[in-house]
């Protein structure tokens, strides 16, 4: 059988009708107004760096093939089917060795998602379309020519080959400038296009230099994204106007898109990219976020964060954390600036104002004034990805008083079998108490607001008791590990352990209910408006999907890899580096 991971992603991109980009520049092909695109820049590459580097191959023996025997075991049916597409994306990665480039180009309002592919293993048409029909068995091919250039056509999809470029899409006048751009890419009539491609976006340089020899990578364009957000907010607007027509009044309680996305202004936003490689023991990423302009969403970002950040002592030492981050950023002015941003887009968040004006005539609670108080610095710290009520959030406050106060009027308002007690002492703890059980705690420590289960936050304090030069987590081995392979400075760090992390996937997964997916269906019956309840559970399918995910199981010991990422503020934009590197 064909490596199973060079299977996954061929199968993955041919469902998509197929992905991403390539070394041979296919996104050179690109025109300017293309929304965003993928690619990968050598299917054979990766086919070898799946063999040769550990976390794949663990991911391969642990995850990848017990999954893909699961599902052939399933049923005679469905190991049938899966067998046939098995072998067809065996003999599409023959095909399709090199790069592989999927787009969505906006053309004339329209979005059509196209793909280009190095099909240099066979550039013979007919084979490609034999594929094609493998993969649709009720599709009908017809020939088409594009360009003087054969074709196939099925529905809405056309593709071709030209030269040893595989070229897909749903619209036949978008492959037909394909065609055309590949065909005459050397040519003084390319030339003359010049300003109208992709590849002379100043922007889309910038972030291609950037990505460097990545194995897979993204980018997408973000005034291309702007002109159709509000292209779609207009029309979107104009349906509220012609239904109101015949009742204006009903446009007073109306939500128009057109000024939400005027408030948010996402022609601010340049680009968006990112990145992802293997490396010899793990594998690194690099994404990245460019703005021209301070307005709208992003001053979401800019708003909120700072560059540098702190590792504060009051997370104790361990040899194996879940996980621990620290970043300058500031929930408070997040919300308030999103507060900004919505009184901008809407004359009915006065309503919301209202209420907040009221809070602070009748409760004395200044809840602007709060959210200011919650300044620059949040951290989180966990021992264990299985048990998330066991991890501490940490937030740096200006005004203790302030945000004890607001911690207290939010006890009054919450329902009667919760209750909020403050027990005296040194520090002084809130206790949110359900049903008689203390279950989440909040104190102030050292001018950070601490919240968390009880036994967490107890051991917090016993740490701040040691002082500030006492030992604590970010003098883990494997912390500082990746700290080491990533620039210094930045306005944020997080760290994972990635077994724990997959662990707690999978915990989720299994333990979750199938009460919301099996819920009794409510439907309206006769003229009287009852409710009649229609029962819809099937035991059997629940209990074929638990078997199914019972018999996936990290042990300890899997996956024993780190994952590190560092936020750099810039100039015009923000980035974040992530590596995974096996632990020593």
């Amino acid at each position: 059988m064909k490596n199973p991971i060079k299977i996954l992603v061929v199968a993955t991109l041919s469902s998509l009708a197929l992905a991403p980009f390539s070394a041979a520049a296919l996104e050179n092909f690109l025109p300017g107004d293309t929304l965003a695109l993928a690619k990968i820049e050598n299917i054979e590459k990766l086919e070898q760096q799946s063999k040769t580097n550990p976390l794949a191959a663990e991911l391969n023996a642990k995850i990848f093939t017990p999954f893909l025997a699961e599902v052939k075991a399933s049923d005679e049916g469905t190991s049938k089917e899966f067998s046939e597409f098995s072998a067809t994306c065996a003999e599409l990665a023959e095909i399709f060795s090199g790069e592989v480039l999927f787009a969505v180009v906006n053309r004339k309002g329209t979005l059509n998602p196209v793909i280009l592919a190095d099909c240099s293993g066979v550039a013979d048409l007919e084979k490609v379309a034999e594929l094609y029909k493998k993969s649709n068995p009720d599709a009908t091919l017809e020939p088409v020519g594009v360009a003087g250039v054969d074709a196939m056509k099925s529905g809405k999809d056309c593709f071709t080959v030209v030269g040893k470029t595989f070229i897909l899409s749903d619209d036949v006048d978008a492959l037909k400038e394909f065609v055309k751009s590949i065909m005459t890419s050397s040519s003084v009539k390319q030339k003359k296009a010049k300003g109208k491609l992709l590849a002379d976006s100043a922007e889309f340089n910038k972030a291609r230099e950037r990505i460097g020899d990545a194995d897979f990578w993204v980018y997408a364009d973000g005034k291309t994204i702007a002109k159709v957000i509000y292209a779609a907010a207009e029309e979107f607007d104009k349906k509220e106007l012609e239904k109101a027509q015949d009742n204006p009044g009903a446009l007073m309680f109306s939500v128009l898109m057109t000024p939400i996305a005027k408030a948010f202004a996402p022609e601010a936003v340049n680009s968006i990219w990112s990145s992802a490689s293997f490396t010899a023991d793990g594998a690194v990423s690099d994404s990245a976020i460019s703005w021209n302009a301070n307005k709208g969403i992003v001053t979401l970002l800019t708003a909120s964060a700072k560059d540098g950040f702190e590792k504060p002592t009051l997370f104790p030492p361990s040899d194996d954390p879940a996980s621990v981050s620290s970043s300058n950023f500031s929930f408070g002015k997040f919300a308030l600036q999103l507060m900004s941003l919505a009184r901008e887009a809407t004359p009915l968040f006065g309503i919301a104002e209202m209420q907040i004006m009221n809070l602070k005539a009748a409760e004395n609670l200044d809840v602007p004034a709060t959210l200011t108080a919650l300044d620059n610095g949040l951290f989180t710290y966990s021992l264990s990805a299985q048990k998330p009520k066991e991890t501490v959030w940490v937030q740096n406050v200006s005004d203790e008083k302030l945000v004890g106060f607001a911690l207290e009027k939010i006890g009054e308002k919450l329902a009667p079998e919760v209750s909020l007690v403050k027990v005296a002492g040194t520090p002084e703890f809130y206790n949110f108490v359900v049903d008689g059980e203390n279950v989440v705690s909040a104190v102030f420590l050292n001018g950070k607001l601490c919240v968390g289960a009880p036994d967490m936050l107890k051991k917090i304090v016993a740490q701040a008791a040691k002082g500030e030069g006492a030992p604590s987590v970010w003098d883990n081995v494997n912390l500082k590990a990746g700290e080491a392979l990533l620039p210094a400075g930045g306005c944020g760090i997080s760290y994972a352990h990635l077994g724990k992390m997959i662990a707690a996937t999978f915990a989720e997964i299994q333990g979750a209910t199938v009460s919301a997916v099996c819920a009794a269906e409510a439907r309206d019956v006769g003229d009287d408006g009852e409710l009649v309840v229609v029962d819809e559970t099937d035991a059997s399918s629940v209990e074929n999907i638990k078997n199914f995910f019972s018999k996936f199981k990290v042990e300890k010991g899997d996956f024993d890899y780190s994952v590190l990422s560092k936020t750099y503020l810039e100039e015009n934009g923000i980035s974040a580096k992530t590596v995974i590197y096996k632990n020593k």
